[in-house]
C-alpha cells in the first residue's frame, strides 16, 4: 500500500509539474512587486524535485528482521522468488505483502486469555477406553522462507487458520485412542506428545501436497500437552489409586528400612557377644588373684589410714578401708 501511494503520488506531481511548465503563462503586472515568471521558474523545478524523490522511495521497500517479503504484481503472487530481510530495489507497481518466517506459537486452551480464539477453545478427544480427555495444547511452528509466498497465495493472510488449527485438531485426535485415560493423563503423557507431533506433520504435508506443494513448507517444531482434563469420578478414582500406590512404596521402604535395622540390632548383638567370649577366655581365677594382690599392696603402701579386711576364702585376699585421715 506504501508503494502505491508513493508511486500515485510521484506521478500526480510530475504531471502537475508537467502542466504548470506547459500551460501556465503568466502575465506581468507593472503594478505589482510581484513577479510570476520568476515563481513559474521556482515551482516548477520543485514539483519536478518533490515528484523525482517520491518516485526513488517508491522503487525502495524495507523488509524487517524475521520476515519475508512476498511480491504481489496486479494481484498475482509471485511464488518463484521471495525478498530476505534488508532494504530491496523493487519494481514500484509490486505490491510487498510481509510475511513472518519466526518460530510461532498457537496454543487451544480453556482460559481465554492463553488461547488464540476467545472463550474454551481446548479440544476434546476419546481415549482407547471411551473416555473423554479435554486436553490443552501449544504448537511451535514456522513457515519456510521458500514456501512463504506459496503459503500466501493458497491461504492468503489467515493460512494459520486454514492448516495449522485443523490439523492440530485432527492430529490430537489421531493419537489420543492409542492410550488409555490414566496413561495419557499420567505415565505416558510424553508418549502422547510425541505421537501427536508426528501425526501433526503427517497431516500438514499431506495437505501442502494436496495443494500442489512438493517440499516442506510449514515446520513443526514441539507440540506440547499443557494440560488433560478428564471426567471428575475418573479424576478421583485415577488420584485415589496413584495416591495408594504411592502409600504401598512407602510402606515398602518402611519394611526395608526396619529389616536393616534388625540385621544391624543382630550384627552388633553379635560383636558384643564375641567380646565378651574373647574377654572371658584370658580372665582366670589366677590372674583375678595377682590383680587383687597388686591392688592390696597399693593400699597398703597408702599414708592414709586404713583397716584391713582378711577374705573369708582360704585364699580370699584382705580389703582395705581407709578412714580418710592422711599424714
Amino acid at each position: 500500500m506504501w508503494h502505491k501511494t508513493m508511486i500515485w503520488s510521484a506521478i500526480i506531481i510530475l504531471l502537475a509539474a508537467a502542466a504548470v511548465s506547459i500551460f501556465w503563462k503568466p502575465e506581468d503586472d507593472k503594478y505589482s512587486s510581484y513577479n510570476p515568471e520568476k515563481a513559474k521558474k521556482i515551482i516548477v523545478p520543485l514539483m519536478f524535485t518533490f515528484g523525482i524523490l517520491f518516485l526513488i522511495f517508491s522503487l525502495i521497500t524495507l523488509v524487517g528482521a524475521g520476515k519475508v517479503g512476498v511480491k504481489v504484481l496486479f494481484g498475482s503472487v509471485k511464488t518463484e522468488t521471495y525478498l530476505p530481510e534488508g532494504a530491496h530495489l523493487v519494481n514500484p507497481f509490486l505490491e510487498i505483502r510481509k510475511v513472518s518466517v519466526r518460530t510461532q506459537t498457537y496454543t487451544m486452551s480453556g482460559d481465554s486469555l492463553e488461547g488464540q480464539k476467545h472463550g474454551d477453545d481446548a479440544l476434546v478427544a476419546i481415549s482407547s477406553d471411551a473416555l473423554s480427555l479435554k486436553i490443552e495444547v501449544s504448537v511451535l511452528y514456522r513457515v519456510l522462507p521458500q514456501a512463504a509466498a506459496w503459503v500466501y497465495q493458497k491461504f492468503g493472510d489467515e493460512w494459520v487458520e486454514s492448516i495449522i488449527r485443523p490439523s492440530v485438531r485432527s492430529s490430537i485426535r489421531n493419537a489420543a485412542p492409542h492410550f488409555l485415560a490414566q496413561e495419557a493423563y499420567a505415565q505416558k503423557r510424553e508418549e502422547l506428545q510425541l505421537l501427536s507431533e508426528k501425526e501433526l506433520v503427517t497431516s500438514i504435508n499431506s495437505l501442502t501436497k494436496n495443494s500442489g506443494y512438493s517440499g516442506t513448507a510449514i515446520e513443526i517444531q514441539q507440540v506440547l500437552i499443557r494440560d488433560i482434563q478428564l471426567p471428575i469420578s475418573v479424576k478421583k478414582s485415577i488420584e485415589q489409586k496413584i495416591s495408594a500406590e504411592q502409600d504401598a512404596l512407602k510402606m515398602d521402604f518402611v519394611i526395608q528400612k526396619e529389616r536393616k535395622e534388625a540385621i544391624r540390632k543382630g550384627v552388633e548383638a553379635e560383636g558384643i557377644r564375641n567380646f565378651q567370649s574373647i574377654v572371658s577366655q584370658g580372665i582366670t581365677p589366677s590372674l583375678l588373684q595377682w590383680k587383687g594382690i597388686e591392688a592390696t599392696e597399693k593400699l597398703a603402701s597408702s599414708p592414709n589410714s586404713k583397716v584391713v579386711v582378711i577374705g573369708s576364702s582360704k585364699d580370699g585376699l584382705p580389703i582395705i578401708l581407709g578412714d580418710g585421715a592422711g599424714k
